[in-house]
């Protein structure tokens, strides 16, 4: 497990400074693009991951996107990635420097990551990634439900089984809906006196 952990450190590394040094070389002078070198690192992490989560989900490890083939055209998926001709807010354009600045190379209309092991790199990162978000959320939540058995001065084995909690958790979610709506109507009214 701990080479793994290495392996993931030294993946993570190189990537973020591939990318980092494409970008800084590479966004200069771009037509339309007003994004900081930190903005593109941000877009260029985003695309690879969900690009490379695509190919995974699809069993492929490149993908050929030729934007005059009728068989792609209802791809919105691929067109998400690769159409470089849509001018609308210039994301042709951003698309292409995502292309240029991430690992992925390009024959023809053949599109892949530079090796394979970057491909299950960004997978296990974005995999990663979610679980840490979710492991938050759970926590926030676990701590909003701490608060709020503790304002309702709740204790385990007080002969409260969990539908009842439920049931509770419900009311006083409401009863502070209510609260905040009645203060909104109160600080609307005292603004209708003020104005009058």
């Amino acid at each position: 497990n701990e080479k793994a952990t290495r392996r993931f450190s030294i993946y993570n590394v190189f990537v973020q400074q591939w990318v980092t040094r494409q970008a800084a070389t590479k966004s200069a002078g771009r037509f339309g693009i007003s994004l900081s070198i930190d903005e593109i690192v941000f877009e260029v992490w985003n695309f690879m991951q969900r690009l490379a989560s695509l190919l995974v989900e699809r069993g492929l490890s490149k993908v050929q996107y030729d934007p005059g083939s009728v068989l792609f055209a209802k791809e919105n998926e691929l067109k998400s990635f690769f159409d470089l001709t849509e001018q609308r807010n210039h994301l042709g354009e951003v698309r292409r420097l995502m292309l240029d600045v991430s690992p992925i190379s390009k024959e023809g209309f053949v599109f892949s990551f530079i090796h394979k092991s970057i491909l299950e790199f960004l997978v296990a990162k974005q995999i990663r990634d979610g679980i840490l978000m979710s492991i938050r959320r759970i926590n926030m939540l676990s701590a909003r439900l701490d608060t709020i058995l503790k304002l309702e001065n709740w204790q385990p084995g007080d002969g409260h089984d969990s539908m009842l909690v439920g049931e509770r958790l419900n009311i006083m979610e409401r009863n502070l809906k209510a609260a905040s709506l009645k203060d909104l109507s109160k600080s609307s009214a005292q603004r209708q006196v003020a104005k009058s």
